[in-house]
């Protein structure tokens, strides 16, 4: 049986990667394994006020703190760090879901039946390209983000470094 890796991120160009991928697993009758990886990047604002105003995580309250008496500064705020980065993975996780929810969706709409998920932590092309070794995968479909011309020199876009290490069809989206 054939099987394509389809990864998502819930960025545009992953959403976009998502039906074109719905569409070659259609007419190949593949299986479809969806791969989305915990980016440890900065989350950029725009995710944080997105999550916070569909209220996919609580936000982390500062108020266990102030009732805290004679606690050293230095300790308040590494509180303060925990619960941010707490936070910050709460967020993450609740990113991966609603893409994952979204690619079921439309792998669904597709007719599609045959899905597996996994939602991993770690480098996303080696998690990416795990699953697709594991998953004896003909394609791996994904879309691209662009990092910036600078930083896509110096460290390589996830895609790129897909493309380079797969050892079967990759299939990028913009």
């Amino acid at each position: 049986m054939t099987s394509i890796i389809i990864a998502t991120d819930g960025s545009l160009s992953a959403e976009r990667a998502v039906h074109i991928g719905a569409d070659i697993a259609k007419s190949r009758n593949a299986d479809v394994c969806v791969v989305s990886v915990l980016d440890d990047r900065p989350i950029p604002e725009s995710i944080i006020a997105m999550a916070e105003t569909e209220h996919l995580v609580e936000q982390a309250s500062d108020a266990h703190i102030s009732n805290i008496a004679n606690v050293p500064m230095w300790m308040t705020e590494g509180v303060r760090a925990a619960a941010q980065t707490e936070e910050m993975i709460d967020i993450r996780h609740a990113v991966a879901d609603l893409a994952m929810e979204k690619a079921r969706a439309i792998l669904g709409e597709a007719g599609i039946t045959a899905i597996t998920e996994q939602i991993s932590e770690g480098d996303a092309a080696d998690i990416i390209l795990q699953a697709a070794e594991r998953e004896s995968a003909e394609m791996i479909v994904m879309g691209t983000r662009g990092l910036g011309a600078l930083k896509g020199l110096v460290i390589g876009s996830t895609s790129r470094q897909v493309a380079e290490h797969a050892e079967c069809s990759c299939v990028t989206v913009t």
